[in-house]
């Protein structure tokens, strides 16, 4: 998921820098391979049945906790809204802001996207894998947080090419850090019974992003200019930051 997010925008201005049908045709082309592969890969395939004892052992946590009466994780659901509401201008008033305020072309805008797939294709893996050995899952979503704010902050702190792309390498390691914790935290919380549930809240949370992510961005943008959407988008994530600290301070999860 983290992947696709940094190289549909970088395809997609290779794409449209030569021409927009071949970004539509792409589009087409690309959906009606991925429902094949999906249909091909999972057709006879059966998901893991957890044995006896550890089921009985669920039913006595909180299998029959509805995600909605779960105070603390829907806390949780709404700091990670905002989170993705602040990440997700890397879809919509970025390129907007590389656009109008750089002067830069499709192609350039493709490049500095394809540099950002190219940083979560690189790192991710290894990123993960020491920070899950190393700390727990709230000091990781907010160091992911913390440093979403710090890309979106360089933006107005200095000018420059290299400062674009400093930005984008710093919000890569903010999506490599804190998106895939999110899952996990949402995982853990949930008991096999609730676990379509949790995981149901966690993708409601992240599509309302998408809604108003371009909503938000593009209309303070245009009434007050990038500096003012990006001073808020700092406030925004300093404020989830500190909420993840306390709301998962007392989170229990599961191994």
């Amino acid at each position: 998921m983290n992947l696709g997010f940094s190289i549909g925008p970088a395809l997609g201005g290779f794409l449209a820098a030569i021409s927009y049908a071949f970004l539509f045709y792409g589009n087409a082309i690309a959906a009606l391979l991925s429902a094949t592969l999906f249909f091909i890969y999972f057709r006879n395939r059966k998901g893991n049945e957890k044995k006896k004892d550890e089921l009985v052992e669920e039913e006595g946590n909180q299998a029959n906790l509805s995600p909605y009466k779960d105070v603390p994780f829907m806390l949780f659901s709404v700091l990670s809204c905002i989170f993705a509401i602040c990440f997700l201008q890397l879809l919509s008033t970025l390129p907007l802001y590389y656009r109008n305020v750089y002067k830069m072309t499709e192609a350039e805008i493709g490049i500095i996207l394809a540099f950002s797939g190219l940083v979560v294709f690189s790192l991710e893996m290894l990123v993960v894998h020491i920070a899950e050995k190393r700390f727990t899952a709230r000091t990781i979503i907010v160091a992911g947080t913390v440093l979403c704010a710090v890309s979106f902050l360089v933006l107005n702190l200095a000018k420059g090419i290299p400062v674009l792309y400093l930005s984008m390498f710093i919000i890569c390691l903010a999506e490599i850090l804190a998106m895939p914790f999110m899952a996990t935290v949402t995982l853990q919380r949930s008991s096999l019974k609730k676990r379509g549930a949790y995981m149901g809240i966690n993708a409601l949370s992240f599509s309302v992003a998408h809604i108003f992510s371009p909503l938000v961005g593009t209309r303070v943008a245009a009434q007050f200019g990038f500096e003012t959407l990006w001073w808020g988008t700092v406030a925004a994530l300093t404020l989830a930051s500190i909420g993840f600290f306390f709301v998962m301070k007392n989170m229990k999860l599961s191994a």
